[in-house]
């Protein structure tokens, strides 16, 4: 009997919601995924997988593996949650744990979704004997930590054919838009402490460099390109008012259209930093703590992912699944739904009125979009630059739900949330299996981003030698 990967999937999809749920529950933040991880490693040892765990020496870091020789077809995971979301699955606003984090980004969804389509495609290369090699790559920290960055400088994709993902969203389409490169960086500065009444004159103030700093980044803005993106916290500036801080930090953000601009103004940055310094008698240091590339698109394995998307459809919402989207669809703002269309260019504006009556997204969109820069960034961007590789979305909240929300953490356990899963599970399934009977399609894509990538080598986010940035104990 020849497998379908439709009903394969729903046949256990008790066993995929269930693992999703665990993962919502732990609501393990960057780095800290180490139950999230464990049993997603132990399902697919269960299923005849090859581990390589801790890679790049990230312990929450891991690869499995089945078969052999090519073509390699990598589908990646995530499963880090968002600090301070927590939220129990109800449309009234309540936290499970208060201040405690939660799955503000649906990545519960997105790492089961990616653990079932690879599950399924090892059976169907059984059943068909078919060569090739499928790779589960389990990434940590894409909220902040850029795993996958850390996990490119060690090698850890090096040799993939094909690489696919998804996101958890609000609608079904094709990821083609590009996104915005970034790094992330603290600068730390060092002072002298002294009494700020009775002897401020033997003090050297660290947060006068911090204040000097951001001073400085904001007169920046006048003389950096178009679409530059600066924003910044400060992390520390002292402990009392009545000493002169000895230490301060701020915290930066710089986005750009491509890695290649952002990466100019950070070495500004550095100079400005050293200005500050210069002014108050103080030092500094820096820590990248983050970064990532904007996102280099490949049309063959989008249009693969296109046509899977078409036959497989959009999740099948029942009524009941409406209901509960009417709860949450109620705590959106009146005018939501304008604020949506606002965001969208001119040009494809109609193409959003049609969702306009919907609750959830009970249609798959054209491509479209390709000029467009949307504001967020991923390090999937960095992948994307060193191996063929493509995105989709499947519609597992509202429409018009807005990211890292309570109301996202609150559906990624719901029934709507599930079922946009196992969709995704299905689509990477089905294009897998694509690739796997079609080699001249494989090096199509192979083809093409060898074209782009000759044109525009990668420029690594980080400088050598940077390290993950692991959480304090």
């Amino acid at each position: 009997m020849t497998i379908s990967i439709k009903e394969w999937i729903e046949e256990r999809a008790e066993i995929f919601t269930g693992l999703s749920d665990a993962i919502w529950g732990f609501a393990e933040t960057k780095f800290r995924e180490t139950q999230s991880a464990q049993i997603l490693q132990d399902k697919l040892e269960e299923h005849g997988f090859r581990l390589q765990k801790e890679v790049g020496d990230i312990p929450t870091a891991f690869i499995g593996e089945w078969g052999s020789g090519s073509p390699i077809i990598a589908i990646m995971g995530e499963f880090d949650a968002l600090p301070s979301l927590s939220q129990k699955p109800q449309p009234t606003k309540e936290p499970v744990v208060k201040g405690g984090a939660g799955h503000g980004c649906g990545h519960n969804l997105l790492g089961v979704g990616s653990l079932a389509a690879c599950l399924v495609l090892k059976e169907i290369m059984i059943e068909q004997n078919l060569p090739g090699t499928i790779r589960y790559y389990g990434t940590p920290a894409e909220e902040g930590g850029a795993g996958k960055v850390f996990m490119i400088n060690e090698g850890a994709f090096e040799g993939i054919d094909i690489c696919m993902t998804w996101h958890p969203e609000d609608l079904n389409m094709i990821h083609v838009q590009n996104w915005q490169a970034l790094i992330g960086v603290k600068f730390k500065f060092y002072g002298t402490a002294a009494h700020a009444a009775t002897d401020p004159y033997n003090g050297r103030s660290a947060l006068d460099a911090v204040e000097l700093m951001n001073i400085a980044t904001n007169y920046l803005r006048e003389h950096v390109k178009p679409g530059i993106l600066q924003h910044y916290v400060i992390t520390n500036g002292g402990g009392a008012p009545n000493v002169v801080p000895e230490y301060a930090e701020s915290y930066h953000y710089i986005r750009a259209s491509h890695i290649k601009d952002v990466l100019p103004v950070f070495e500004r940055y550095k100079k400005i930093a050293e200005g500050a310094c210069l002014m108050t008698g103080t030092t500094f240091e820096y820590e990248v703590t983050h970064g990532g590339s904007n996102y280099l698109s490949n049309q063959v394995i989008e249009e693969v992912l296109y046509e899977q998307m078409n036959d497989v459809g959009p999740p099948a919402f029942d009524e009941k699944d409406i209901e509960i989207g009417k709860g949450y669809r109620a705590t959106l703002p009146p005018d939501f739904f304008e604020g949506l269309v606002a965001k969208v260019p001119e040009q494809y504006r109609k193409l959003a009125d049609h969702f306009r009556p919907m609750v959830v997204a009970q249609a798959v969109l054209p491509i479209f979009g390709r000029e467009v820069v949307i504001a967020g960034s991923s390090d999937v961007g960095d992948v994307s630059w060193n191996v063929p590789t493509a995105q989709f979305s499947s519609a597992c909240y509202v429409i018009g739900t807005s990211g890292h929300s309570w109301q996202r953490t609150a559906q990624a356990a719901t029934s709507i949330g599930h079922k946009g899963m196992l969709n995704a599970a299905k689509i990477l399934a089905q294009s897998g299996l694509k690739f796997l009977k079609t080699p001249g399609l494989v090096q199509k894509a192979k083809d093409e981003f060898a074209e782009k990538i000759a044109k525009t080598p990668y420029q690594p986010p980080f400088p050598p030698g940077t390290k993950p940035p692991f959480p304090e104990e």
